[in-house]
Formats: structure tokens, C-alpha cells, sequence
């Protein structure tokens, strides 16, 4: 199985949300902003294997206290999207 680059899937994403429209246009560019936080900005390497529970647990952590609710849920609609995909 190759080791993917996750970053191109982003633009992707934020397509699918879109299409769907859910959720509205602020909020998938606050998704968009978020998940960046952890694969990078545009064009950005961030392969599939990096994307641990480890990498993940560090990424939230460094986190302010109120915002670790709000990244888990934009990262979880991405790796749903990256499931279909």
C-alpha cells in the first residue's frame, strides 16, 4: 500500500462539504483552517502514516482548552471523507 500524501485531499474535502452544503461557508473554511494545523498549508507533505492516534493526541493537546472539541470534529469530517475516497 503506497504511503500516500493526504494534503491534495483537502481541497477535495471542502468540495464534498460544499456540494452537501453542511456545513456553511464560514465553517468549512474554519475546518479548512483547522485540519491545516496538522497536515500543513497548500502543498504541504503529510503522508498517510503520519496520521497516528500518537500524532493526533499531540496535535490536540498543544491545543488551547477550548479548542480540542472544534479541531476533532473538522479532522474527523476529513478522515471520513478520506474513507470514501
Amino acid at each position: 500500500i503506497a504511503d500516500i500524501n493526504l494534503e491534495p485531499f483537502i481541497a477535495g474535502w471542502v468540495k464534498e462539504m460544499e456540494r452537501r452544503n453542511k456545513p456553511g461557508p464560514i465553517i468549512r473554511r474554519a475546518y479548512e483552517r483547522q485540519v491545516r494545523t496538522l497536515i500543513g498549508a497548500p502543498g504541504a507533505v503529510f503522508r498517510q502514516s503520519e496520521l497516528t492516534r500518537k500524532a493526533i493526541r499531540e496535535w490536540l493537546g498543544a491545543l488551547t482548552i477550548t479548542a480540542p472539541n472544534r479541531y476533532r470534529a473538522a479532522l474527523s469530517g476529513f478522515c471520513e471523507y478520506l474513507m470514501f475516497e
